[in-house]
């Protein structure tokens, strides 16, 4: 019995490149994306999250800043399931990170409608924007996503 082995041609080899090319952009961007390309901002510095925050349409006041770090919990609970959800509707996911230290880093933005000044909260892993969000500092204020 003889086997024929298909001829790899000049064609089949651009196409070959072309799709390995397409795939890597791909997974690039899904793997170091988390939102808008954090890792493209410096944002292990306040001049770097302000200008990360700026270009998702976000102006905080840097003289705010607050910088803590936090366990997530392991397990999440229900709490932390709901604020999961809310992260994961912007394209971030803290479950990968549930037990470990993370940044917490949050800036005072004032609405200037007369309404209940507002917080930006960024986390922040190993240089990296992990999740984020603007919530009211009312009582019955409403939290939302950064993205």
């Amino acid at each position: 019995m003889r086997i024929r082995m298909p001829r790899l041609t000049r064609r089949c080899l651009c196409a070959l490149v072309v799709l390995a090319a397409t795939g890597l952009a791909g997974l690039v961007l899904a793997v170091g994306s988390r939102g808008i390309l954090s890792a493209h901002y410096h944002v292990d510095t306040t001049a770097g999250r302000v200008a990360y925050l700026h270009d998702l349409g976000w102006d905080v006041q840097p003289e705010s800043e607050t910088v803590f770090e936090t366990v997530l919990p392991d397990p999440f609970d229900d709490v932390m399931e709901d604020y999961n959800t809310v992260q994961r509707a912007q394209g971030f996911d803290l479950e990968p990170y549930a037990g470990r230290t993370v940044t917490g880093v949050t800036y005072e933005r004032t609405t200037g409608d007369g309404a209940a000044p507002e917080v930006v909260q960024l986390w922040i892993f190993d240089g990296v924007v992990i999740g984020g969000d603007v919530h009211s500092t009312a009582l019955d204020g409403e939290l939302r996503g950064i993205v």
